[in-house]
């Protein structure tokens, strides 16, 4: 037996019965939050952008909710009220202000997911690629916020990006407290206290320092959680892989799945082998199907304003005993962009449906062509198997080995 895993993409249905009576849950927490700013004496006019999900406030700047909404979700209704308040705290922070050596000292490198900069409150911070999908960026390090850094501030400090790079992994390098927390199956959880864990990846020379088996590999689940195992303890691999999938899964601030292996001093991808754990295969397919999520939607949107009527097709994968097979779905009657798969699911109302390899589909129907600009790469189908094309699928060709047609 296996299961069809789709990629679940996080979000809410915003219309239930109760949301038809009562209004929007994002509506009702907009008023919420601008309630408790005027009870906490906030000087400025408050509106709210419903469209935006934001909330203006003239001088003050603008607030985006949606981060703080989805963490506020995720507390019991009795701690809500002081999560809330805590989530406010940097609103009452002034910004940073003064000359490149009165601000140096708050400097702070920042190790994020590359789709967080996508967002309108980041699209002015410089931000410089790590390896995929983890990119750099600079910040103040307040009490009770991380003031991310704009190229207008860049310029008005009057130092490059790469002079406060420097200065920032200092900084960080300076802070102590942080321990390697060794778990019960043989990984271990690098604990600072605080949301720059991931940015220790800057620091390699931590990890060289652990007693592992074979070379670290680290995977950057969320702000405040990187987990370590040697690249040759199969065991500590598969208990470290499986609680990155809980981590990223369940954190109101997940950064990613992608599992790194220090290789000569720089992060690169840790690519499983045929003899590698399960859940590290589960690690790196999660990764590829969050990232084709996040390309997907917004290339959605780009192909609409472009009235270009194709379908965006989504990667998923198949699971049975340990064993993994990612394909895409190709529907007649509608172009397609697929993403890369080892599989391609072939579905025709008419005939009913075939798995194929991605290779004997492009021997029958003839090569795919790769959509240009698009990362991950998508290919755009042509015409749809013919009955004699399809006849050849059904008759030539056999499903993936080891799995069955699905229905």
């Amino acid at each position: 037996m296996f299961v069809i895993c789709s990629h679940e993409i996080w979000g809410r249905d915003n219309m239930g019965v109760f949301d038809f009576f009562l209004g929007r849950p994002e509506d009702r927490f907009a008023k919420k939050v601008m309630r408790r700013l005027r009870q906490r004496g906030w000087p400025y006019p408050l509106s709210y952008a419903s469209d935006r999900f934001t909330i203006e406030s003239g001088e003050g700047g603008t607030t985006y909710l949606g981060r703080i909404f989805e963490d506020w979700l995720t507390y019991p209704l009795s701690r809500r009220q002081a999560v809330l308040d805590e989530a406010l705290n940097f609103l009452f922070e002034a910004q940073v202000k003064g000359s490149y050596d009165e601000v140096a000292d708050l400097l702070v490198p920042v190790v994020r997911h590359k789709g967080e900069f996508g967002a309108l409150a980041f699209a002015d911070a410089p931000v410089r690629p790590l390896t995929n999908p983890l990119v750099l960026a600079l910040a103040y390090d307040q009490p009770h916020s991380v003031q991310f850094i704009n190229q207008a501030e860049v310029e008005r400090v009057g130092r490059s990006f790469e002079e406060l790079y420097e200065r920032a992994v200092m900084n960080l390098r300076d802070r102590s407290g942080g321990d390697f927390a060794l778990q019960a199956k043989g990984y271990y959880i690098l604990d600072y206290g605080d949301v720059y864990v991931s940015s220790r990846l800057l620091q390699p020379e931590i990890f060289q320092s652990l007693s592992l088996k074979g070379e670290p590999v680290v995977v950057a689940a969320a702000r405040g959680v990187l987990l370590v195992a040697g690249s040759e303890d199969t065991g500590a691999l598969e208990a470290m892989a499986r609680f990155g999938l809980h981590v990223v899964r369940t954190d109101a601030r997940p950064i990613a799945y992608q599992p790194f292996v220090l290789c000569d001093g720089a992060w690169v991808h840790f690519e499983p082998g045929p003899e590698s754990s399960p859940g590290i295969h589960l690690l790196c397919i999660a990764q590829r199907i969050w990232d084709d999520v996040e390309e997907g939607l917004r290339l959605v949107d780009e192909l609409a304003e472009r009235g270009d009527d194709v379908h965006v097709a989504k990667l998923d994968y198949l699971e049975a005993e340990g064993r993994f097979l990612t394909f895409a779905t190709w529907r007649e009657g509608r172009p397609t962009l697929l993403p890369r798969a080892e599989a391609l699911f072939l579905q025709d109302d008419r005939r009913g449906s075939i798995l194929r390899r991605w290779e004997d589909v492009e021997a029958a129907c003839g090569p795919f062509l790769q959509e240009p600009g698009l990362v991950p790469p998508r290919y755009r189908t042509g015409q749809p198997p013919s009955a004699e094309t399809w006849k050849r699928l059904q008759t030539e060709y056999s499903p993936p080995e080891g799995w069955d047609e699905l229905s």
